[in-house]
């Protein structure tokens, strides 16, 4: 029963994994099929230039609030036009892509599970492993069929300022900072107050790839943030400045790792640290 149980928990994540990743190849054969809309997270003057053919375009900057702290999403009545108006339904095949960093389409990736939408996926290595595998790319914009995205808000993945402030002092809760280290040290960065949210752990975002902009294995990512600490039987609150770079931290526990407690912080360090009552930490 015991081994049963294991491999039933094996295949489960093997399963998630396979179905939230896919790899370029697998991609191209899913372009035309009905019902998938394959979605640009790129700079709109990126797009411009070339992207995969048909796909939309959708800005993570046009998705927040245009006043306030950087990155804080616009009401979900927004985000529902905007994303219909891309003709993302909630029950699409989403496939995203960046250049290949990641950041982009990890971010996308957050908010729509956020919001609801049922099918997610990241195209393994963005644009770059697509051209490097010579598939087909376009300068022409598809035309698009506005389309209906019911918004069905996701609480579990979600962490806001006052459950932030609880995890750092929650020994079960564990706050994982993926900025860079000198961000995390209050070195570098932009922010008015530099330093860290008090109690947590440094990981940068680019730990989870490779040299290529492709997520690492499952086992490299098992090992990675087992040594950091980061492990199974504690809720993650994961984030950075303004969310970005947290999404695909976030995509790697998650939907690889099948870790059952994980969250995104979406006001992130920008908002920490503008409101003087939170502490800040060197």
């Amino acid at each position: 029963m015991k081994t049963l149980f294991f491999l039933t928990l094996l295949l489960t994540s093997h399963f998630a994994m396979t179905q939230s990743l896919i790899n370029p190849r697998d991609a191209v054969r899913m372009v035309n099929q009905r019902g998938v809309v394959i979605v640009d997270c790129n700079p709109v003057s990126d797009f411009a230039r070339t992207h995969i053919t048909n796909a939309v375009n959708l800005w993570h900057e046009d998705l927040y609030r245009p006043t306030g702290v950087d990155g804080i999403l616009r009401s979900n009545e927004e985000l529902a036009r905007i994303l219909g108006s891309k003709g993302i339904a909630h029950n699409s095949i989403i496939l995203l892509y960046d250049a290949g960093h990641q950041r982009f389409a990890g971010r996308i990736y957050w908010i729509l599970r956020y919001l609801g939408a049922t099918d997610v996926r990241i195209i393994n290595g963005g644009m770059g492993e697509w051209q490097r595998n010579r598939l087909p790319v376009s300068r022409t914009p598809r035309r698009i069929v506005p389309a209906t995205f019911q918004v069905t808000a996701n609480a579990a993945i979600f962490a806001d300022m006052a459950r932030v402030r609880r995890a750092a002092t929650t020994p079960n809760m564990l706050l994982l900072d993926v900025r860079d280290a000198g961000e995390f040290r209050g070195t570098e960065g932009g922010a008015v107050r530099k330093g860290h949210i008090p109690g947590s752990i440094n990981l940068p975002h680019q730990s989870v790839l490779n040299a290529n902009g492709t997520l690492k294995s499952r086992e490299e990512l098992q090992q990675l943030f087992t040594a950091a600490g980061v492990t199974p039987n504690r809720e993650i609150i994961v984030y950075c400045a303004a969310s970005v770079r947290a999404g695909i931290v976030y995509f790697a526990l998650r939907s690889i790792l099948n870790y059952p407690n994980v969250r995104l912080y979406d006001g992130g360090f920008n908002e920490w640290e503008a409101d003087a009552a939170n502490p800040v930490r060197r």
